[in-house]
């Protein structure tokens, strides 16, 4: 089913194209039992950023908690642009 999550990012720019920062990412709930944040899931990551030419990449680590975490997690998300 559908859910919703609340996710937040604050990094520092240790050069324009490199950046370190935390991210959080918590579960709302599906739809149907929206706002049952004791069964939803909730992870904090150490994440870096950086450009490779016009692409982005973020690599992170991270570990979920509360009472539906993950055990460790690695994540990578790459940016393509698609315009010219």
């Amino acid at each position: 089913p559908a859910s919703l999550d609340f996710d937040t990012k604050v990094s520092y720019a240790l050069t324009p194209k490199f950046a370190v920062g935390v991210e959080s990412y918590n579960g709302l709930g599906s739809f149907h039992r929206f706002g049952a944040f004791g069964s939803s899931d909730q992870a904090l990551y150490g994440a870096v950023d950086t450009s490779l030419g016009k692409w982005d990449l973020n690599l992170g680590l991270g570990h979920g908690y509360g009472s539906s975490r993950d055990g460790w997690v690695m994540k990578a998300i790459i940016s393509v642009p698609i315009d010219n």
